[in-house]
């Protein structure tokens, strides 16, 4: 009976995505449209669109520390508020002629789409330990940046991780002695994607891999520019989060977890001495090295 309900709610939740989705890819589609019909001026017909991309990104972390505080279902319903009032007032602006009021309901649909974004959390929430295997992850490069990402998800419950690493040297160690499995290229599509390098390549690898409503998670800091498909990320609502640093919970969790196993022997680094730290930043350049991370012995 529980495993019916967690079906059904998982379903029901994919539902309301999917009409989320929907209803927001009508106001795109439509409201520059619908603003010619009540301006004077047409060089403002796409500003309705603007303010509700705008919106969006205004209501993202308000939307977060609501349901962070009061729970999914409510922060859901006081989102659904956001698009009733918007429905209302792109009606009334357009029966009326006011284009200002018909803006003020397009930023309302805004404000529900950002607080619609997390019914994918609500969701992998939702589903117990036997469902939720079925979520899959790419990380790009299997650096300790991208191997850490890749054990993480694996301690979480992620079903299927997978490394895109171009060295055999190191996908070899990855597979032998981290028990990851490691592949020269990523193919497909995935609902989550680590970009653990940062260049212009992995970026724009992480944009053509991730499947339409997914979320690329950017922790590499190889190059600032490049890469990204912003039209696909816009037209696929793809989810880009930059992620660089950790709360004190964050720390304590992770050290908890390494105390217990769950990451793994964690020995999979390369101990050289210091004398030779020259030497092995010249190797990991030209692609020598195999290990994830190379650590430097002090004093030696």
């Amino acid at each position: 009976m529980a495993v019916s309900n967690m079906k059904r709610n998982v379903s029901l939740l994919a539902l309301c995505q999917g009409y989320a989705q929907t209803s927001v890819t009508v106001v795109i589609s439509v409201s520059a449209l619908a603003a010619l019909l009540i301006l004077e001026d047409r060089t403002l017909a796409t500003l309705p669109h603007a303010f509700m991309w705008c919106a969006t990104a205004m209501a993202a972390t308000p939307a977060s520390l609501l349901m962070k505080r009061y729970g999914r279902r409510r922060g859901f319903a006081f989102g659904a508020l956001f698009g009733v009032a918007g429905c209302a007032l792109c009606t009334l602006g357009l029966r009326y002629g006011d284009f200002w009021i018909f803006v003020a309901g397009t930023s309302c649909f805004g404000a529900f789409n950002a607080f619609n974004q997390y019914l994918r959390f609500a969701a992998a929430e939702t589903a117990d330990a036997e469902f939720r295997p079925k979520a899959i992850s790419l990380v790009i490069g299997g650096g300790a940046i991208g191997l850490a990402a890749a054990l993480a998800l694996a301690a979480q419950g992620c079903g299927e991780v997978v490394v895109a690493e171009p060295n055999a040297a190191r996908r070899d160690h990855l597979a032998r002695r981290c028990g990851v499995v490691a592949v020269p290229e990523a193919r497909g599509d995935w609902p989550l994607v680590i970009d653990a390098v940062g260049f212009a390549a992995t970026r724009a690898a992480a944009s053509a891999r991730t499947a339409p409503g997914g979320v690329i998670v950017h922790i590499g800091l190889g190059e600032d520019a490049g890469g990204l498909d912003i039209r696909r990320m816009t037209l696929q609502e793809i989810t880009f989060i930059g992620t660089y640093t950790y709360t004190d919970r964050d720390f304590r969790d992770t050290c908890a977890a390494m105390f217990a196993g769950r990451l793994g022997p964690l020995d999979w680094a390369e101990a050289r001495d210091l004398s030779e730290g020259a030497a092995a930043f010249a190797d990991i350049r030209a692609g020598r090295v195999a290990s994830p991370k190379i650590v430097l012995r002090p004093g030696t």
